[in-house]
């Protein structure tokens, strides 16, 4: 009886074991298609990515071409990284000293600071001008807010001619 019961309990942990793969091999299997499933969506969606920036690409080229500022930004940025690149490669090559490299970087980064300084003062200027139409809207009447944005921009406008100035 005892060799019944045995044989009995080896066959139930056969059974156990079996089911217990089964269960391994599922859950693998689902794990699988899941990473599947999730590669599949990333390949898409870097594909759409693909297609969406050949279409803006082409947008940026067919308007780049129409706006002036534009063209400018990109010919100065370019300008400016060719300067970058020959400067790294002179320090790659051993043709340029670090003092000639820090003296040429902050040359890079006065005109960069230049640039943007008249871009804000541009900015500042449009602001101003809009803000004094309203003014003038109120004849002579205007809200003590719209006279403080005014001084204020003011003052802005005469901070950033003079860090101008310094450059």
């Amino acid at each position: 009886m005892a060799n019944v019961d045995d044989q009995a309990i080896e066959l139930l942990r056969k059974v156990l074991k079996v089911e217990q793969e089964e269960s391994e091999t599922r859950r693998l299997r689902v794990a699988e298609q899941t990473r599947v499933l999730i590669l599949e969506n990333i390949v898409q969606r870097y594909a759409n990515l693909g297609e969406e920036t050949r279409g803006l690409l082409a947008y940026f080229r067919e308007r780049a071409l129409q706006d002036d500022a534009l063209q400018d930004f990109f010919a100065n940025l370019s300008e400016r990284m060719e300067r970058m690149e020959r400067i790294l490669t002179m320090l790659l090559a051993g043709k340029i000293n670090a003092t000639e490299a820090a003296r040429i970087k902050t040359e890079l980064e006065n005109e960069l600071d230049e640039k943007h300084l008249k871009r804000l003062l541009q900015k500042q200027r449009r602001n101003l001008n809009k803000l004094q139409e309203r003014q003038a809207e109120f004849a002579g009447r205007a809200p003590v807010e719209l006279l403080t944005q005014i001084e204020d921009i003011e003052l802005e406008i005469a901070g950033l001619e003079q860090r101008l100035k310094q450059l």
